[in-house]
């Protein structure tokens, strides 16, 4: 019966907000502006780390733009990995002016397999340019000497390369592997004991790929030495390390 049927009505509750394109682009501006201030939070905490450190040293950046990928004549092919080979020259004080040698690192990061390597270079190791060992060239020219050095004495090309202290080194580690979510707030103290030529975005990368291979598939390993015991068998640590192939 027409009598029985009541039309709906539509209440609408005073305490909840319709929503309206008002809304929507004032809540998009809020998550826009969060992001901002967080990006600029990060900027300057990074500021703050780099008055404690000298990032983007030029005269290492320039070592590394002059330090080709080299080419040595060998019955091995070139991998087609990607890789990030990091040479680290541990000192006894990154601040001096001329500071002693203490030991080398060059890790070798195989970004395509997820696997690295940490080659310890023997301080006697000697240099494929004539220039004497490792320590000496660089107790004579410094560390940028050192990047071509290494690059034609391992046969590797060089990435990057930092100049640090022994708890500096271990301490690149342990905040690579516990995420780049602490990079920020051990920036300060981190920086303070190195030099490199990498800026803030080359740092916060280079973690990223440490932390994305992990630890467990980082393997420590001495640089192969010739039949002198003193020169590196170049075509043997590529191998090793998964640049060359047979």
């Amino acid at each position: 019966m027409a009598a029985g049927r009541h039309a709906r009505r539509r209440f609408e509750r005073s305490d909840v907000p319709e929503a309206s394109r008002g809304r929507t682009v004032g809540a998009v501006v809020a998550l826009v502006l969060v992001a901002l201030l967080g990006f600029l939070l990060v900027r300057f905490l990074w500021a703050r780390a780099q008055e404690d450190s000298t990032m983007g040293d030029v005269e290492l950046a320039s070592a590394l733009d002059e330090a080709a990928d080299p080419a040595r004549e060998t019955d091995l092919a070139r991998s087609g990995d990607e890789f990030e080979n990091v040479l680290f020259l541990i000192v006894s004080d990154a601040s001096a002016s001329a500071p002693e040698l203490a030991s080398a690192r060059l890790a070798c990061l195989d970004v395509t397999a997820g696997r690295g390597f940490l080659v310890t270079l023997p301080q006697g190791m000697r240099l494929a340019s004539g220039e004497g060992t490792l320590a000496e060239l660089v107790a004579s020219q410094g560390e940028a000497a050192a990047v071509g050095a290494v690059a034609e004495a391992c046969g590797l090309p060089v990435s990057h390369v930092v100049v640090v202290d022994q708890a500096g080194y271990d301490a690149i580690f342990e905040v690579a592997a516990s995420g780049t979510q602490d990079l920020v707030g051990a920036a300060s103290e981190l920086l303070s004991s190195m030099r490199t030529d990498m800026g803030p975005g080359d740092l916060v990368s280079l973690a990223e790929t440490l932390q994305g291979i992990g630890t467990s598939n980082l393997s420590a390993v001495d640089a192969p030495l010739a039949g002198d015991g003193a020169t590196v068998d170049a075509d043997a640590l590529g191998v090793a390390v998964g640049y060359l192939v047979p």
